[in-house]
């Protein structure tokens, strides 16, 4: 039996982010992790993942991003000014293959693994909208994971429009998704800025895919260093540490004293 070719993988990076928060002249994405930056971890794992294209978003300022990776296998897209996580995937889509699908991945959040992304994708591969979580203990400033009583997901709530209910829920949204592209692109056009922040929220996308029955699938992410991002120098100190311990821990299951 002659087994299809698995449809073709585009990933979006979205690295426009202006990181007001790390006070610092260094385009977030720049700021090294291990040695390396940030971005670089986030296109180590899309290329294990053999994608067929890879667009990163870049802002405004963002020149020093493309600088540093003039690599040849990269498409770039201009966010200009930033309006929200939905616009930066819009300003992506044209660069992407249009059959397939599409995993969006953040260039500040770098310690996913490529066996849990693979996961993702397989749901996204038989057309569902496709979402990676994990439950925290305290999930206070995350979107919320809103399930209806058959366990199904119904919406991801941001925490400034959450209710107190809500805001009890303890599954939160990482931000990484993946769709078949073509349900992406119709659903963008659909996505609205009527909320707290003014923005094109991708999480939008969740609501307009249960109305068209699309199936919403979720896997868990298999320890939080693969879910955390950088917003702010002690965030980035944190996760060094955390990156440092799992590099030791490896070399010590390989035997090394």
């Amino acid at each position: 039996m002659v087994t299809a070719a698995p449809s073709p993988l585009n990933i979006a990076i979205l690295a426009a982010g202006q990181g007001k928060r790390m006070r610092s002249g260094l385009p977030k994405v720049l700021h090294p992790l291990g040695g390396r930056p940030l971005l670089a971890h986030v296109l180590d794992t899309a290329r294990k993942l053999a994608a067929n294209r890879i667009c990163v978003v870049y802002g405004h300022g963002g020149e020093a991003v493309r600088a540093r990776f003039p690599d040849p296998d990269l498409e770039w897209a201009l966010q200009d000014p930033p309006q929200g996580t939905g616009h930066a995937l819009a300003q992506a889509l044209p660069q992407l293959a249009t059959d397939g699908v599409t995993l969006v991945l953040f260039g500040a959040d770098p310690l996913a693994r490529a066996s849990t992304l693979e996961s993702v994708i397989r749901h996204a591969r038989q057309g569902a909208l496709s979402l990676l979580t994990i439950e925290l203990d305290d999930p206070t400033g995350y979107g919320r994971i809103v399930r209806g009583p058959d366990g199904a997901v119904t919406a991801i709530v941001e925490e400034k429009d959450a209710t107190p209910e809500q805001r009890a829920i303890r599954e939160i949204n990482t931000g990484v998704m993946a769709a078949p592209t073509a349900h992406f692109a119709r659903w963008l056009k659909a996505v609205d800025n009527r909320n707290a922040s003014g923005e094109y929220y991708l999480t939008a996308v969740i609501a307009l895919a249960g109305k068209e029955g699309v199936a919403i699938e979720t896997s868990r992410a298999g320890s939080l260093i693969e879910t955390l991002g950088v917003n702010t120098m002690r965030e980035l100190a944190q996760l060094e540490r955390l990156y440092q311990r799992a590099q030791a821990d490896a070399l010590l299951d390989a035997g090394v004293t």
